[in-house]
């Protein structure tokens, strides 16, 4: 425990959030049953097209979203993830850069768990 162990949970809890919402939450949810079907109905040339379309929207999408939020970070962490940590004296940038460097692993993460759907 200490200010880096603090920094660390705040830092690690905001690209947390959205790992949720887009490799095993709401994303994973509907891509699963859809890619299932596009098997049935056109084969696995069909399944093979719209995983490749699913798969370079979804990269974009996580891309913008990543590169955007990489440049708001310190007002995200100063507003939202820890508003508290901006009193403390090295606090609030250990949690920024932290929060930096984490935050691209949600493009791996949501795309490795959209191609365990499709096993």
């Amino acid at each position: 425990t200490g200010p880096v162990a603090d920094a660390f949970n705040a830092a690690f809890q905001f690209p947390n959030t959205f790992r949720r919402l887009f490799a095993e939450g709401a994303f994973n949810a509907a891509f699963v049953p859809l890619f299932a079907k596009e098997i049935e109905t056109h084969g696995t040339e069909g399944a093979k097209r719209f995983s490749e379309e699913v798969f370079g929207v979804l990269f974009t999408a996580l891309l913008a979203l990543t590169i955007a939020m990489e440049l708001a970070m310190p007002l995200i962490v100063r507003y939202l993830v820890a508003p508290g940590f901006a009193d403390t004296p090295g606090k609030f940038e250990t949690t920024v850069r932290l929060a930096t460097v984490m935050f691209p692993y949600l493009i791996c993460m949501s795309l490795g768990a959209m191609m365990a759907g499709m096993l």
